[in-house]
């Protein structure tokens, strides 16, 4: 699913949502390499989850959740991953900054980006 045209969809009124990509490496910590202290600032280095994770920390030790996003549960990506050789994806606690991967018939949440409206 890392690819755009897999992982978008387009809307009969023609807008475009996608789901993002975890945006770092598999199972690193986002608060190990902060870049960005808002989500006003240019992010260069990270993308997807990872890149919303990184601009609403501050920091890097607070809760990198956007305000009315659930801090209870982690948000899946589209970065896909082999456990136990099945369909499985990454996911990304906003909260803590750290990934995992779960089978795909697993429920999380997620949040989608609007491409084109």
């Amino acid at each position: 699913l890392d690819d755009v045209a897999t992982r978008s969809y387009t809307m009969a009124d023609g807008t475009e949502l996608r789901l993002p990509t975890l945006g770092t490496t598999f199972q690193r910590d986002v608060d190990l390499n902060e870049t960005v202290a808002s989500p006003t600032e240019n992010q260069t280095l990270l993308d997807g989850l990872a890149a919303i994770k990184d601009a609403f920390d501050g920091a890097g030790t607070g809760d990198g959740t956007p305000t009315d996003w659930s801090t209870s549960f982690a948000y899946w990506s589209a970065t896909g991953t082999n456990l136990a050789g099945v369909g499985s994806h990454a996911f990304m606690s906003l909260v803590n900054g750290m990934s995992d991967d779960e089978f795909d018939t697993s429920m999380s949440y997620i949040a989608l980006e609007v491409i084109t409206a």
